[in-house]
């Protein structure tokens, strides 16, 4: 398993939202894990990526310099939404990983703080888990609300015709 982010950012962006808050997210993940003690069955690797904004380069050397190894990743899970709570996971389309994420997030959409919604099928490019997608890895991403909503949940005083056939 993987957890990912990227270090780099943008000329219009800050660094702070995109993405020092995924980069320190997955920091977070990995020191919980560690003072908890859990002892995982199977390695889990914390990645901070670099050259995203500018090709995903980071995560493409990667998959590239671990072609040999990309059998045994279960799974790719890249934190690049910015700021705000996380929601949901998309999932690339991959019906097949929808269970074991299930399994995984189903305790925690059990507690009201946390509030995650059900996994997505929806598929979102632009991230480091596209290169590992490609390789046939499973890999995900995570979502905030603004990247759920769909064209029902928006008010309708908000649209416009730019809003038209979105889905």
């Amino acid at each position: 398993m993987i957890v990912g982010a990227h270090l780099d950012s943008w000329d219009l962006g800050t660094g702070a939202t995109d993405n020092g808050t995924g980069s320190m997210a997955v920091l977070a993940a990995a020191r919980a894990l560690q003072k908890l003690g859990v002892k995982p069955k199977r390695t889990i690797r914390f990645v901070l990526f670099t050259g995203e904004e500018q090709g995903l380069n980071g995560s493409k050397a990667y998959v590239k310099a671990h072609q040999n190894e990309l059998g045994k990743i279960s799974g790719v899970l890249v934190h690049d939404s910015g700021t705000g709570k996380v929601l949901t996971i998309g999932l690339m389309g991959n019906y097949a990983t929808r269970e074991t994420v299930d399994r995984a997030l189903y305790p925690l959409a059990r507690v009201k703080e946390i509030g995650l919604a059900e996994p997505t099928l929806r598929s979102e490019g632009g991230s480091d888990h596209v290169p590992f997608d490609q390789a046939g890895v499973p890999a995900s991403g995570a979502y905030k609300r603004t990247q759920i909503m769909t064209r029902r949940t928006i008010p309708r005083r908000t649209r416009s015709t730019a809003c038209v056939g979105m889905t």
